[in-house]
């Protein structure tokens, strides 16, 4: 199978004499092409016509012959989006086309300690890959240890390429996506198969799959699932067509802004965050007068990230002195370095509060987010909360129920591993040590991912960009 960079460069060996008059213009390094900064992965500027420019960014993919031409760029992180030619002013080369293999992430170079974990998570994913009976459980070790350099890698990737055949679509789309996030492309028949399906869980991974590929040939498509009113399919369609950057959708985009259900709107603000332009700045705007709650909140958060520095005051206000929108406020703030946020963080760590799932997961992210500021004492709050068990676990009307605090226990755990995995910071390996060796399969499989995505950024920032 073809890589995706490799099919990258091979079409823009065809399309880019045909189209460079159209092409935003490159500056800071004469002489420079989008062939040169694709294949170099160098960091670039994306000069807007309006909002604040996206910086440290490198260019994926350009798509000069769609319906709406598009460039794909990446973050550091690992996030997607795309922009438009027509919103673009330049692609400004950052310090003389600086590539990643001048200067390596220093976060990604293992020592010998971090490398012994790495191969612990990859030896509990191979147990699971060999005893377990559980086909789901076996396709996600199976990644792992792909991603992982196991001796048994190619033996995971064989697998997984046999179930991607599969004439099952959930079957096939599942492994197909764990063999994107090993680096592999999904074929257009795999799409569209998942796309066409009755099955409302491949429906949604393949439009999933299909954003995070930028499949721009099947926009029509997944464009279409948008009239589905599924909580699985239409938050999946919404985000897809945010990151292939279809200004058709956003009608749809901007009517569910205000839809009660939470799962749907807050892929529109996604959806809309990644499309971005003046066109989506400036409805979002004439929006915010009228709008109230949630609807309110939602509309701020989207013209946030799309650097509007009004909606930035409004969280640094409003948001921050509303307790319903106070946590999430203070948790995005605190990413950007704001004090105000940063103490709003530490004084609820200081306060007693029922030990539910919910507010121990809001404890660890606020640890990660203090810990990541700065604060090395956050990082007992993430311990004491990967050391949670069930009798820890409080509820009003649950405290009897061993059930209840047995699942709650799961998820906690669930969700911080993931968010540690995604921090992709090396000094947080040993925190994932004890989740691994859990007997709950669930727990441990995500604890190797996470291991494993600290070891392979890699893979590492494509399984954060499958969790946006």
């Amino acid at each position: 199978m073809i890589r995706l960079a490799c099919a990258v460069l091979l079409g823009l060996s065809i399309a880019l004499p045909a189209f460079a008059a159209d092409l935003p213009k490159i500056t800071g390094d004469e002489g420079a092409t989008y062939e040169d900064l694709i294949r170099e992965k160098t960091l670039v500027t994306i000069m807007l016509k309006a909002g604040a420019p996206d910086i440290n960014v490198r260019i994926t993919a350009i798509y000069p012959k769609a319906t709406t031409p598009t460039i794909a760029v990446e973050t550091t992180s690992g996030e997607r989006t795309a922009y438009t030619f027509d919103n673009i002013s330049s692609v400004r080369v950052q310090k003389e086309r600086i590539r990643t293999e001048d200067k390596p992430d220093p976060e990604s170079v293992l020592t010998v300690e971090d490398k012994a974990i790495v191969a612990q998570a990859t030896e509990r994913a191979m147990a699971i890959f060999k005893e377990s009976h559980n086909q789901s459980a076996k396709m996600a070790a199976a990644g792992i240890l792909a991603a992982g350099g196991h001796p048994n890698k190619e033996d995971a990737l064989a697998y997984l390429k046999d179930l991607a055949a599969s004439n099952d679509a959930a079957t096939a789309l599942l492994a197909a996506t764990l063999l994107w996030q090993n680096g592999e492309t999904p074929s257009d028949a795999v799409l569209l198969a998942g796309l066409a399906s009755g099955n409302r869980g491949a429906k949604a991974l393949a439009a999933h799959l299909a954003g995070l590929t930028n499949a721009q040939q099947l926009i029509v498509e997944v464009r279409a699932l948008l009239n589905n009113p599924s909580t699985e399919i239409f938050p999946a369609a919404a985000k897809a067509v945010g990151r292939l950057g279809d200004r058709a959708s956003l009608p749809e985009l901007f009517d569910t802004l205000s839809v009660i259900t939470d799962e749907k709107a807050e892929a529109a603000v996604f959806a809309l965050s990644q499309i971005g332009g003046p066109e989506v700045i400036q409805k979002l705007q004439e929006m915010l007068p009228a709008a109230k709650g949630t609807e309110w909140f939602r509309i701020v958060r989207a013209l946030h990230a799309l650097g509007d520095k009004n909606a930035t005051r409004l969280l640094e206000t409003e948001g921050m002195s509303q307790p319903g929108f106070q946590r999430e406020t203070a948790l995005l703030l605190a990413k950007e370095g704001s004090p105000e946020a940063m103490k709003f963080l530490r004084e609820f760590l200081k306060k007693q509060s029922d030990p539910d799932d919910v507010t121990l997961v809001y404890r660890a992210q606020a640890g990660l987010a203090l810990y990541s500021a700065g604060d090395i004492q956050a990082k007992t709050i993430i311990s004491d909360v990967l050391n949670i068990q069930p009798v820890d676990i409080y509820a009003r009307g649950k405290t009897a129920d061993k059930q209840y605090k047995e699942v709650a226990v799961r998820l906690v755990l669930l969700q911080t591993c993931t968010m540690l995995g995604n921090s992709m910071r090396r000094d947080l390996l040993p925190m994932l040590a004890g989740p691994l060796q859990s007997s709950d399969l669930l727990v441990a499989l995500s604890a190797a991912e996470a291991i494993v995505s600290i070891g392979n950024h890699d893979f590492g920032k494509r399984g954060l960009a499958f969790g946006q």
